[in-house]
């Protein structure tokens, strides 16, 4: 089968394909979108018309919208309201608690073989308050840390070189 030309022929495929899934197989066709909130409003509108389906009697697509909050605002506009409507599951994800991101270092520094005590307490709180207890801030800044630590061959490491390294204002 030749590659559509148009969005619409496009659609209209994706659309077929995930049906005739479901009405052969009985199976639902799962599409998971990550970093979401980048789509721009038309890409956000053809998502929206792949579930456009008799809601009531079946539900042969699921589609999972993985973002940043903004996503979730945008979804609130009125131009994507009928989108938002046709979400029936939402979850957020909160950061890591105080105590968490401590485990969470621990646990990274076990699996590389390291010992828990390359980072003071006074780091772990500082990591915790800069990354807001987000694992892909806290993964930057403990591996900045460790870097500045090795470059400097300065160890434990403290909440000076935490903030000397914070990528918002610091050396990265």
């Amino acid at each position: 089968m030749a590659a559509p030309r148009l969005r619409a022929d496009l659609l209209r495929q994706i659309s077929q394909r995930v049906d005739r899934t479901y009405q052969e197989q009985r199976k639902k066709t799962l599409l998971v979108v990550d970093e979401a909130h980048l789509l721009d409003d038309g890409l956000l509108e053809d998502l929206r018309l792949l579930t456009n389906y008799e809601m009531d009697t079946r539900d042969p697509l699921v589609l999972v919208l993985v973002g940043h909050p903004a996503l979730r605002l945008r979804l609130q506009r009125p131009v994507h309201q009928a989108l938002g409507d046709r979400i029936r599951l939402s979850y957020r994800l909160e950061g890591l608690s105080k105590e968490e991101t401590s485990d969470y270092i621990d646990c990274h520094l076990r699996h590389a073989g390291g010992k828990p005590a390359l980072f003071k307490p006074d780091a772990r709180e500082a990591l915790f308050e800069l990354a807001q207890g987000i694992p892909r801030r806290i993964n930057a800044l403990s591996l900045a840390c460790l870097k500045k630590s090795a470059k400097q061959k300065t160890t434990p490491i403290d909440a000076a070189l935490v903030r000397a390294v914070d990528t918002r204002g610091g050396e990265p």
